[in-house]
């Protein structure tokens, strides 16, 4: 429903509802069912008419007499000129620019007049297009949100991974980056021995197999496995190139060439499909395999083992959380009894559990983990301490059989939500899949850090330092100025940086060399600047520093 108050929210009038209509939150005309506002919605009214009113669900919609009748204003898909992604998040308008902004699923567009369409003249009216006019302004920036990351074993430089919302990209080795299928993107794999082909998702459990370096898609259809989760997982053979496990409400093998087979019957209490699994490289018939739990239905999360590829089955699921979903599970490739497994949710000290019993035992190493989600497990085999790394809803922390706690592994690393990690063997390079910042990668910990060997647990390690700022780094007064200010810089080390005034739209209007003496130095600046807030950055060894102040005339 949508409803109304003129006397600052002490009475409300209700103006469409369910019966009334029109479902202003679905896909198409507002005569159907359903829609996903408890995922996308906003609402704006106008500043100067507050008459004027939009909503945005699938698609826009606005009414110009308070909420009584409505009109579409954009539809997700651009049969009516260009218009909008799916799924909107925010409405708002700039008083500096006098532009309308809307965030969805396909990034930030804007325009400078906002006007109703009508649905009834997409059908009446040949080659209608709505009136407003929209302008992409997201290019350049990096916020795609993205479920998981494929690499090419083979060949670095090649790249997959499932976008929410916008399909699934794929990079070739000379760096580019092409959509090769649609829907919400989600798992994703490059062929281990021929990375021009693989496999990529979407949601619940929907296959395509693309060749060519995504140049030719179709479908890779596996059947028998029952449902898909939202995110199905899939892992490549560790011993037959094209050959693809995927977990479904069982774990199916599939092949296009010899088509698929179902690894044994998992124990099931319906509709509860896998929500991670992990295959031995050394020993492909030792699988463990994680499966979600519903609690509408009392079902709790379910972890089992099988050392004959699904023939029998073990429930390992005691001693571990199932009351929290588990996000990723691990097997050790060179002793598949070690298994690891991760959680989601908010119970303090619940994050990460280890077994050297293939799961009849569980030991819980979450250690100094902070207390939110972790969504995702990686172990790096060729490291000589036995490194671990785990993404989760705020960073990369790492670990290894020389350290008593977890380390932070997040410098110049954005806060942000990691979904998945993985190791180029070759590269020694960790790349990591972000739910709002795209992919990101790394230098694995010891092509970084002279951690000591296993066989000498009692040296400490030593870090390579090059955070040439200390903590309290940078003084900016007076704040509020009118332009000129001065700057008092407290570094560790001389070196040379690039000062950068930026406003509140995101452009650069200053930039200056600035020479940093070791220990405190003192700048003044007189800059030509307008009232409004700003940004100071600092940039220098690799390490940026950004101060905000705000300019009054």
């Amino acid at each position: 429903g949508v409803y109304y108050s003129r006397d600052a929210g002490n009475s409300w009038t209700q103006t469409i509802n369910e019966n009334t209509g029109p479902n202003i939150l679905e896909w198409y005309g507002g005569d159907g069912s359903g829609g996903q506002g408890t995922y996308d919605l906003t609402i704006y009214v106008d500043r100067k008419d507050p008459n004027k009113v939009f909503v945005g669900g699938v698609n826009l919609w606005g009414s110009a007499d308070g909420g009584l009748n409505w009109d579409i204003c954009s539809y997700w898909l651009r049969y009516y000129g260009f218009t909008p992604h799916a799924d909107q998040h925010y409405l708002t308008f700039n008083l500096l620019d006098q532009q309308y902004y809307l965030c969805n699923d396909g990034g930030i567009k804007r325009t400078d007049t906002l006007m109703l369409g009508s649905w009834n003249d997409t059908r009446t009216v040949p080659n209608y297009e709505f009136p407003t006019k929209w302008e992409d302004v997201s290019s350049g920036m990096q916020i795609t949100s993205l479920y998981r990351v494929g690499l090419s074993d083979s060949v670095p430089g090649y790249i997959i991974s499932g976008a929410q919302d916008n399909g699934t990209f794929y990079r070739d080795a000379t760096g580019k980056w092409m959509n090769i299928s649609g829907g919400d993107g989600m798992d994703a794999v490059i062929h281990r021995t021929d990375p021009s082909q693989g496999v990529s998702s979407s949601q619940y459990g929907r296959f395509y197999q693309y060749v060519g370096n995504g140049s030719s898609v179709f479908n890779f259809n596996v059947f028998g496995g029952g449902s898909g989760a939202w995110t199905t997982p899939i892992e490549q053979s560790p011993t037959t190139a094209g050959d693809y496990y995927i977990g479904f409400e069982n774990i199916v093998l599939a092949s296009r060439q010899s088509g698929n087979r179902i690894l044994g019957n998992l124990p099931s209490a319906g509709n509860d499909p896998i929500s991670a699994f992990a295959v031995s490289g050394n020993l492909p018939s030792h699988i463990i395999v994680a499966k979600r739990p519903y609690f509408a239905n009392s079902v709790n999360t379910k972890i089992y083992y099988t050392r004959n590829e699904g023939l029998t089955w073990q429930n390992i699921t005691a001693g571990l959380p199932d009351s929290m979903f588990c996000t990723a599970v691990a097997i050790d490739d060179n002793d598949p009894k070690i298994v690891y497994a991760t959680f989601g949710g908010f119970a303090e000290g619940q994050k990460v559990f280890k077994s050297i019993n293939a799961g009849v035992t569980w030991i819980n190493i979450s250690r100094n983990l902070p207390n939110i989600p972790f969504n995702t497990i990686v172990q790096d085999i060729q490291s000589g301490n036995n490194a671990l790394y785990v993404g989760g809803d705020v960073g990369i922390y790492y670990t290894n059989d020389s350290l008593s706690e977890w380390k932070l592994y997040s410098k110049s690393f954005p806060n942000v939500i990691v979904s998945d990690l993985e190791i180029h063997p070759k590269e020694r390079r960790l790349y990591a899949s972000t739910f709002g910042r795209g992919v990101w990668s790394v230098g694995v910990i010891d092509t970084v850090y002279n951690f000591p060997k296993i066989n000498n647990p009692t040296k400490p390690p030593v870090a390579i330092d090059t955070e040439v700022f200390r903590d309290s780094d940078i003084r900016l007064f007076p704040n509020p100025n009118n332009g000129s200010f001065s700057i008092e810089i407290e570094a560790r080390q001389a070196l040379n940086t690039k000062l950068s005034i930026v406003n509140v739209m995101g452009k650069t209007i200053h930039t200056q060399p600035l020479n940093v003496i070791a220990g405190k130095s003192s700048n003044q600046l007189n800059v030509n600047l307008a009232s409004g807030v700003y940004y100071l950055r600092i940039d220098g060894a690799g390490s940026s520093k950004v101060q905000q102040f705000m300019v009054t005339r």
